[in-house]
């Protein structure tokens, strides 16, 4: 934090506005490229309305960081994908297995977020 305090330019506010503009949306990307469409007998896709479809993640931003989370919450409430709460665990009896596709998709993307950050680090400073 103090070499970031110490940096000429505003690094800190590039840091939040490259990872609220770029790297949420590429977390994101990752998480949802890997999300898992069940299937039933031979359909290939659910006739319901599958999260990978449907815009299911939001993100939270913290200062130089953001999180990203399932919209919607407890599986009771209208439009809610409650099973994506403990994706990477593969708790309950329609998700026998762990997937870790939130893992696996954000650290897919970390090589492009950090390019990102990078440019923006290097804007910020030439300023």
């Amino acid at each position: 934090m103090k070499k970031i305090a110490d940096s000429p330019g505003d690094v800190e506010k590039a840091i939040n506005q490259s990872l609220e503009r770029e790297g949420t949306a590429l977390a994101i990307e990752g998480i949802i490229m890997r999300m898992p469409v069940s299937q039933r007998g031979a359909k290939a896709v659910r006739e319901k309305k599958h999260a990978r479809y449907s815009n299911p993640l939001m993100k939270r931003m913290e200062n130089l960081g953001f999180e990203v989370v399932a919209k919607g919450g407890a599986s009771g409430k209208k439009g809610s994908f409650g099973y994506l709460a403990f994706p990477d665990e593969g708790r309950g009896s329609s998700n026998p297995v762990a997937h870790h596709f939130f893992n696996d998709g954000v650290d897919d993307r970390i090589p492009r977020i950090l390019d990102a950050l990078d440019k923006a680090l290097d804007e910020a400073i030439e300023l």
